[in-house]
């Protein structure tokens, strides 16, 4: 499977900056966000275009949104006056998020073609990483990048297969492969009536699609499927807890709604309008958590909807490994979220207020869950034939496509099934163990093993000059005749290794200089604080054990300036690695100074 990064990031002027990175060969590129013009940001627009399977006036109620929806060609207007989605609509968003990842004729571009060139001539799938920075807006993840289109094929289409990686500091998971597959099914008929999210009751298709699917695996005797019905959030907890080690699931799967809201936290009513700021319960009006986070709706002890948040389900999943043993714990390592929403990150500066975000956090290195909002019997029919892939003992991401392959003729289905997955392996997360096959090279006979004697007397001459040469060579280095070009020669290669990348060679020490030139370019005397905040947190990112900070600067003057300035401060004091050598010309002793 060949393995193409692209690195996805929202920079300070809201504009996106794409790298991509082949076999340690990496391009930058600078783009726009889609959707987005000087007037407008239209994200959400789309957001409630891909959530919808039919058009509704009432969804689209916000000034100029259908007039621009219009103009793009995501809405018609029929001969009988009506309005509704284009029959290409999905593909008119991909084609605007492939001009997004890849710039025309942009560097970025020509490595995807050539990576996507290069699997098809292996006759390999081109696994296509998708970056993300955990500490950042989440407008980026929520955008479809599943559905790049290129004006003929969806990508996904051209034999080639997504995965979202989320970048945060914490290490990347390398788990042992397992020889049986053992599936807790977490079945939630909960359901709610209220007005504002009318989750409905619906029947127990998923489970019957996972037996469909597993079925020769679990004949074949390497999978087993336990079913939790209805369960509370304190059953599931308990569950987890008490089945340790060898009785551990190693893949769990939810079953039930979800969405992405608010919860009152005196009346636990959820609110899914994520912009509600005071709970809608006339009783209560209490004040609404800031962040919307991404909730799967479980049962009480009352049998009432109890709405079990991203960080609960993360936290129960995070603390159910813990022990004292020390035997290796047994970890899940994949989830499956069969619910709407379940990897839908809002309205936040961190992709983890989504449950499927929150689970990576979490440590679970693969979780496939949903998009948007996905109709029942879709969601068990890719239920059924994911796990039939996975029972033959394919990788998720082989997985996920079949899942979708009946999918594909419903239109606006397939492309709500996303797959995070943080893993150190480049088989797209191999579950199973590889089965070891011993191939002893074949014997192959030696051609002529001896030269004839006239080809031996022809070598002579050749033998001796070289022999005479290595004599001479000796001698003279013994005197020390070459010790000024070797010292050169030296010299000359340890200064040829800054042009390099730093992944090409092993660097104890970097050094980063700021020349005249450099500050040219911001027109100061010297860098300004928000830049040098910028340039710290870059290089901690790559964890080194020490940075030390050796520049002069003035104190801030102007409000702008001295906010800018307590921002570095506060980096400074935030990692007890970074030591500065300061200087702050007449400062009281009561002032800071860097």
């Amino acid at each position: 499977m060949q393995l193409l990064d692209i690195e996805l990031n929202i920079t300070e002027n809201n504009n996106l900056q794409v790298s991509a990175r082949l076999d340690g060969q990496g391009v930058p590129s600078p783009s726009n966000l889609p959707f987005c013009n000087e007037d407008k940001d239209w994200h959400k627009t789309v957001l409630k275009i891909l959530d919808s399977t039919s058009f509704f006036t009432n969804n689209f109620q916000n000034n100029g949104e259908q007039d621009w929806m219009l103009e793009t060609g995501l809405l018609v207007i029929k001969e009988d006056g009506r309005k509704e989605f284009s029959s290409e609509y999905v593909k008119k968003i991909g084609q605007e998020l492939y001009k997004c990842i890849f710039p025309p004729d942009s560097d970025v571009k020509q490595l995807f073609k050539h990576a996507l060139a290069d699997s098809k001539k292996n006759n390999t799938l081109l696994h296509i990483r998708l970056k993300f920075f955990g500490r950042q807006d989440s407008k980026i993840a929520s955008y479809p990048w599943e559905i790049v289109h290129d004006g003929y094929n969806f990508i996904q289409d051209n034999d080639c297969v997504f995965s979202r990686y989320i970048d945060y500091a914490s290490p990347v998971q390398n788990l042992k492969k397992v020889d049986k597959l053992k599936v807790l099914l977490i079945s939630s008929d909960a359901f709610d009536e209220d007005k504002e999210v009318e989750l409905r009751k619906f029947d127990n298709k998923d489970q019957q699609a996972i037996e469909r699917g597993l079925e020769k695996a679990k004949e074949q005797g390497w999978c087993s499927l336990k079913t939790l019905s209805s369960p509370t959030k304190r059953e599931l907890n308990e569950y987890l807890l008490d089945n340790k080690g060898d009785d551990a699931p190693n893949i769990l799967h939810f079953d039930g709604h979800g969405l992405v809201g608010k919860l009152c936290s005196e009346c636990r009513t959820i609110h899914t309008n994520v912009n509600s700021k005071q709970c809608r319960n006339s009783e209560c009006r209490k004040e609404l958590p800031s962040i919307p986070e991404g909730y799967l709706l479980f049962k009480d002890e009352r049998g009432k909807p109890d709405y079990v948040s991203a960080s609960e389900i993360s936290k129960i999943v995070r603390t159910s490994a813990y022990n004292n043993s020390e035997s290796p714990k047994r970890k899940i390592i994949l989830a499956v979220l069969s619910a709407c929403d379940s990897s839908l990150s809002l309205a936040s500066d961190s992709v983890f207020n989504g449950v499927a975000q929150k689970l990576v956090e979490a440590g679970v290195p693969a979780v496939v869950g949903m998009q948007y909002s996905v109709r029942v019997q879709d969601a068990a029919k890719f239920t059924e034939w994911f796990y039939r892939s996975l029972g033959q003992k394919n990788s998720i991401a082989v997985a996920l496509i079949h899942g979708r392959t009946l999918l594909s003729s419903k239109g606006s289905q397939w492309y709500r099934m996303v797959l995070y997955l943080r893993w150190l392996d480049n088989e797209g997360g191999q579950i199973f163990k590889d089965k070891e096959q011993k191939v002893s090279a074949p014997i192959r006979p030696l051609h002529n093993p001896l030269p004839t004697l006239s080809k031996s007397l022809r070598l002579w001459p050749t033998i001796r000059g070289s022999t005479i040469i290595a004599i001479v060579t000796i001698l003279v280095r013994s005197l020390g005749l070459f010790q000024s070009l070797e010292l050169s020669a030296y010299d000359h290669f340890i200064r040829m290794q800054s042009y390099f990348r730093a992944e090409d060679w092993d660097a104890n020490v970097l050094v980063v200089g700021i020349s005249a030139k450099d500050l040219a370019r911001f027109r100061r005397k010297e860098i300004p604080y928000e830049k040098l905040n910028e340039l710290i947190i870059e290089i901690a990112k790559y964890k080194p054990r020490v940075i030390g900070l050796d520049i002069f600067l003035d104190l801030p003057e102007g409000e702008q300036s001295f906010s800018n300035y307590q921002k570095l401060v506060d980096t400074i004091k935030s990692q007890n690695y970074i030591f500065t050598a300061c200087y702050a010309e007449e400062a009281d002793s009561d002032d800071e100074a860097i």
